[in-house]
């Protein structure tokens, strides 16, 4: 008899491709009803958090209650999510930190104050701390109003970037990163909202090196568990810069699963694990059209390459038909998209969207 897997979020299609293929008998529930359906659910089923449970800490707790979590529990969320984690972590050779003016006292007065105590020649976003997905997020001009539920944090130009890790507290494996779709009016996208994702991007030895280190301290500092996404910018001189992190199923794993990297039965290892190993060649995508700062409409894609998947997800979201990778040719097939509901090449920004990632 196969495990039930409880999905749990706005975005249960990041998740309930990879939970059906690895062999769980999936049931997914939208947060607000959740605490009404989990009890008739079986005793022994475990609970995946997707999209826009990061926000829900409160939720997460409850569910915790009487369902075990494969995940990050509510605490861990918290922490994590506050905008002053990350400026908070130490350097580290290939890492950057964004400058960040969290969520404090007298926050008129201080944010008057902001224009000199940044440096100047920087350019900052006002984000919502309650935020998903890219959107809310603003440019920040000297005077403009930022309410006690926003936070400023300077932006950064750059590729948007999402690395996966599975996290057991104390250690955390680097699984992959994807590019992330960001602002692409070709999937309606606005701003700085995340539409897709593809991957997996090519890392030399110093990346990793970063990248790695940077999943180990926040799970460490965040008691992070199972499987989590960061939001990062690469930047033109190759520095990474994480600017959100989503501490729980990322949108950009089932890309990563595509290449090779066993995201999904990677939750039920404690220690250790393989990273996803680095190859040129095919690239994998998936994409959402985003109406009216909802996503609908996911498809997925492959290619020979970056340019070539990115093609085809632009005219699959179109059609609304996954193109299917038959050969490494580009002579795809397609086949019909299973299911509604999700990274430009360079943009400015502090916010590069969710699991995600």
């Amino acid at each position: 008899m196969s495990e039930t897997l409880i999905i749990v979020g706005d975005a249960p299609d990041d998740a309930v491709p990879s939970a059906e293929a690895t062999g769980f008998e999936v049931i997914a529930l939208k947060p607000d009803e959740v605490l009404s359906k989990i009890n008739v659910t079986p005793d022994d089923a475990t609970v995946l958090l997707t999209g826009e449970m990061e926000n829900r800490s409160d939720l997460v707790a409850a569910i915790a209650s009487v369902r075990k979590l494969r995940g990050s529990g509510a605490d861990a969320i918290r922490a994590v999510r506050d905008p002053a984690v990350l400026p908070s972590l130490p350097p580290f050779e290939g890492l950057r930190f964004c400058k960040t003016l969290p969520r404090v006292n007298a926050w008129q007065r201080l944010v008057r104050k902001v224009s000199s105590r940044f440096s100047s020649g920087r350019v900052y976003l006002v984000k919502p701390v309650v935020s998903y997905g890219g959107r809310g997020i603003r440019p920040w001009v000297s005077g403009m109003h930022v309410s006690p539920d926003e936070y400023v944090q300077q932006a950064i130009t750059g590729t948007p970037m999402s690395a996966v890790y599975r996290s057991d507290g104390w250690s955390a494996v680097l699984l992959g990163v994807t590019e992330q779709l960001v602002g692409d009016e070709c999937f309606g996208a606005g701003w700085y909202e995340y539409c897709g994702s593809i991957g997996p991007v090519v890392l030399d030895d110093r990346d990793r090196a970063a990248l790695s280190h940077l999943g180990v301290v926040l799970s460490q500092r965040c008691d992070l568990r199972g499987v989590f996404g960061v939001d990062l910018v690469r930047d033109a001189a190759g520095k990474w810069w994480p600017v959100e992190v989503n501490p729980r199923w990322p949108g950009s794993a089932w890309v990563l699963e595509q290449a090779g990297a066993a995201v999904m039965l990677s939750m039920d290892q404690t220690r250790g694990g393989t990273a996803l190993p680095d190859h040129e060649g095919v690239k994998h995508g998936v994409a959402w059209r985003v109406e009216d700062g909802a996503r609908v409409g996911r498809v997925t894609a492959s290619g020979v390459d970056r340019e070539a998947c990115y093609a085809a997800l632009v005219e699959a979201v179109k059609t609304n038909e996954s193109v299917g990778e038959d050969d490494a040719d580009g002579e795809s097939g397609t086949v019909a998209s299973d299911r509604g509901t999700p990274e430009d090449e360079t943009t400015d920004t502090g916010a590069a969207g969710h699991a995600g990632s």
